[in-house]
C-alpha cells in the first residue's frame, strides 16, 4: 500500500517593520542608541564579504546604490560611507532579524524540525518572544515599574503596532526520491529560470515586488543527509496576505497558517505543468492536508496509527475522480488569479 508521498512542514515566516515610517509622520522605532553593540555586520555567506546596501554623504544627507557608488571616479567618492546590512545576535535558536536601509526584517525558521513544543507553537507567539528577546538591548523599553507581564504585552504591541507579514514559505517535502525526480525532471521544461545547484524557479524569479516565488531543488545541497529529498517552497508576500485579508495575529499554529494558504498554494500548484508525476502531486496536494503537525500528533495519540494510515491510503486510491471534479473547480479560481498576475 501506498505511504505518504507529500508532507507539508517546516515553514518559515518573516516580518518587516520600518525603523523611519515613510508616510510621512516621521515616526521612529525605538532603537537603542548602542543597538550596534548587540548586532554584527551581515556577511555574504557565499563571498565571505560584508554585505554593502548603499552609500550615504554625510554632509548632504543623500544615499546612493552600491551600484552607482563603483561607477563614480575616486574624486566623486569623497565623502560617502558605506552603508551595511547588520544581524542581530539573539539567544533564540533560527531566529534572524537583520536591518537593511530602513527596514527591519525579523524571520523564524525550522519551526517543524526542531522540537515538538516549537511544532505546534503558535508563530505569532514566537515573533513575539522574538522581540521580547531582543529587548531593551536592541529595542528600547521604558520601564514605568510596570510587571513582566505588561512587559510582554507591551512587546505584542509593538509587534502589532509596528510589523507586518513579509513573507511566508508554504514549503512541500517530496519525501519519495522516485517521485521527487520525476517531478523535477518534468517541470525543468516550463521552469523560468535554472541554477547550477539545481534549484528551478517556477514562478517569481529575480525581483519580489510582494508577488508569489515557487521554486523546487534537492535538499542534498543543504543537507547530505537528505539527497535526493526534493522541496517545492512556495513564498507568498504581500499580495497574497492582501487578497486572503491576513495579519499577523492570523498566523498561529502551523495547521492554522497552513489552511489560511492551502486555497492559493493549491490555485499555484494547478497551474504548474508537467507529466504523471505533477499530476500525482496535485493529487495528493488538494486531496489531503498531510500537515506534518496533524501526523505527529496522530501519532501521539494512539499507537493504531499505522492502522488509521492504512484505511487513509485505501481512500486515496478512490481519489482519482475526486481529483477531476475539484481541478475544474479550482479552474475558476485559476483564471480568477490571472487578474492579479
Amino acid at each position: 500500500m501506498e505511504r505518504y508521498k507529500l508532507i507539508e512542514c517546516d515553514d518559515k515566516i518573516e516580518l518587516i517593520a520600518e525603523k523611519t515610517k515613510a508616510d510621512g509622520s516621521g515616526k521612529k522605532i525605538a532603537l537603542m542608541e548602542n543597538w550596534k553593540n548587540n548586532a554584527r555586520k551581515a556577511i555574504n555567506k557565499q563571498t565571505g564579504e560584508l554585505i554593502i546596501t548603499g552609500y550615504w554623504n554625510r554632509e548632504t544627507g543623500d544615499n546612493i546604490s552600491a551600484e552607482k557608488y563603483f561607477l563614480m571616479t575616486d574624486e566623486e567618492r569623497k565623502g560617502w560611507t558605506a552603508c551595511y546590512e547588520w544581524d542581530i545576535i539573539t539567544n533564540i535558536p533560527h531566529t534572524h532579524t537583520r536591518l537593511r536601509n530602513n527596514n527591519i526584517f525579523m524571520r523564524i525558521s525550522k519551526l517543524s524540525s526542531s522540537g515538538e513544543q516549537r511544532l505546534f507553537s503558535s508563530r505569532y507567539n514566537e515573533l513575539v518572544e522574538a522581540l521580547h528577546n531582543m529587548r531593551p538591548a536592541i529595542f528600547k523599553y521604558e520601564n514605568r515599574g510596570g510587571t513582566e507581564r505588561a512587559f510582554k504585552q507591551s512587546s505584542r504591541n509593538m509587534i502589532n503596532r509596528w510589523f507586518r507579514l513579509y513573507e511566508y514559505e508554504y514549503n512541500i517535502l517530496i519525501t519519495d526520491i522516485d517521485l521527487g525526480r520525476k517531478i523535477f525532471e518534468e517541470l525543468k521544461e516550463s521552469a523560468k529560470k535554472e541554477y547550477e545547484n539545481e534549484t528551478l524557479y517556477l514562478k517569481g524569479a529575480g525581483k519580489k515586488n510582494g508577488q508569489t516565488t515557487i521554486k523546487i531543488y534537492d535538499m542534498g545541497y543543504h543537507s547530505k543527509d537528505l539527497k535526493g529529498v526534493y522541496k517545492l517552497e512556495l513564498t507568498f508576500r504581500r499580495n497574497t496576505f492582501d487578497k486572503n485579508e491576513i495579519d499577523i495575529s492570523d498566523m498561529t499554529r502551523q495547521e492554522q497558517c497552513i489552511e489560511l494558504l492551502r486555497g492559493s498554494a493549491i490555485i499555484e500548484i494547478l497551474k504548474l505543468k508537467g507529466g504523471p508525476g505533477v499530476k500525482r502531486m496535485k493529487e495528493l496536494i488538494v486531496s489531503e492536508n498531510n500537515i506534518l503537525a496533524r501526523i505527529v500528533r496522530l501519532e501521539n495519540k494512539t499507537e493504531r496509527h499505522d492502522e488509521r494510515i492504512e484505511r487513509h491510503d485505501e481512500r486515496i486510491e478512490r481519489h482519482d475522480e475526486r481529483i477531476d471534479r475539484i481541478e475544474a473547480q479550482v479552474q475558476k479560481l485559476i483564471e480568477k488569479e490571472k487578474l492579479y498576475d
